[in-house]
């Protein structure tokens, strides 16, 4: 008879992670920890990145029991960047294989909102199945529409996110 144990990642602890580089607290409270990564974008007019994607996998207490199942998407632009430029509330992954990913659909759930009181709505938060972040890693290229920008993520962004798909893939330990 074979036995199968399945070990949880032990994550520690990084509150300021720079892009690309997972990021890991316990909060208490609320008693919850959270795993991310943080991705800028690549402008396809060139230039400094109009937006910041962050991806995060939330749970309750440290440690995680098995795969998650769903993560949040942040995508919240750069006031310095194109401060003119009317941020819309859309966010689509197009990727290799030709799927588009909007997760701004009608029917979507999302939330459009401003990082602060006195300005105008710049950020796109949404919850999406883990399934289909895993799906977003097998893509050798994504193209992105996020909040009214064209870029794309080049491969070591998506390497990024795989990185975090697989540290909390069979659980998660955050540690301090």
């Amino acid at each position: 008879m074979w036995l199968a144990v399945l070990l949880a990642a032990v994550i520690h602890s990084n509150v300021n992670p720079t892009p690309r580089r997972l990021g890991a607290f316990y909060f208490d409270p609320p008693g919850e920890s959270q795993v991310w990564v943080d991705l800028d974008t690549q402008a396809a007019t060139g230039g400094p990145s109009p937006v910041r994607i962050n991806i995060t996998i939330k749970f309750r207490g440290r440690e995680l029991r098995g795969t998650p199942k769903t993560a949040t998407i942040r995508a919240y632009s750069n006031a310095l960047v194109a401060p003119l430029h009317i941020r819309v509330p859309v966010l689509k992954f197009h990727l290799a294989d030709d799927t588009v990913l909007d997760l701004t659909a009608p029917g979507s759930t999302y939330v459009f909102t401003a990082s602060c009181e006195t300005c105008s709505n710049d950020t796109i938060v949404t919850d999406v199945p883990f399934a289909e972040l895993d799906r977003i890693t097998g893509s050798s290229a994504i193209l992105l529409e996020v909040l009214g920008f064209e870029g794309k993520l080049v491969p070591e962004d998506i390497r990024a996110i795989r990185e975090l798909v697989e540290a909390v893939r069979d659980g998660a330990v955050v540690k301090d």
